[in-house]
C-alpha cells in the first residue's frame, strides 16, 4: 500500500558488478552533500577494481549491514538471505531468513 502523496520512477542504468547512486531533491536549500558509500566485497578473486569515488575493502565475516539514521538491515553474506532488522531506537527484529526447493517431474520447481 501506498500512502505517500508521489512516486517517483526513472530509467537507471547500473553496469554489472556496479553501483550507481541517484539523489532525488527538491531544490538545495538545507541538502547536506552526498557522500560516497564504503563499498566491502565478497569474491574468490584477490582484487576488484573500486570504481571511484568510492573506497572499496574486502568483506569480512559471514554477514553484511547496510544502515541508514533509522535501522540496519543485516543480510547473510554468503546467500543473501535476510537475518535482521534492528531499529536505531534499539528495537531488533531476528528474521534468519531460509530458501528452500522442491521440484518434481510432474509439478516443476517451487522455491519456498
Amino acid at each position: 500500500m501506498f500512502i505517500g502523496r508521489h512516486k517517483v520512477f526513472w530509467k537507471a542504468f547500473v553496469p554489472a558488478m556496479g553501483l550507481q547512486t541517484y539523489y532525488i531533491a527538491n531544490g538545495f536549500v538545507g541538502c547536506e552533500k552526498a557522500k560516497p558509500a564504503k563499498l566491502k566485497f565478497s569474491s574468490n578473486a584477490n582484487s576488484l577494481p573500486c570504481l571511484a569515488p568510492y573506497r572499496c575493502s574486502k568483506l569480512e565475516g559471514d554477514s553484511v549491514q547496510i544502515r541508514n539514521r533509522h535501522q540496519a538491515i543485516t543480510f547473510n553474506a554468503k546467500f543473501g538471505l535476510l537475518q535482521k532488522v534492528t531499529q536505531m531506537k534499539g528495537t531488533q527484529n531476528v528474521i534468519d531468513e531460509e530458501m528452500a526447493m522442491y521440484f518434481s517431474q510432474e509439478s516443476g520447481a517451487y522455491f519456498f
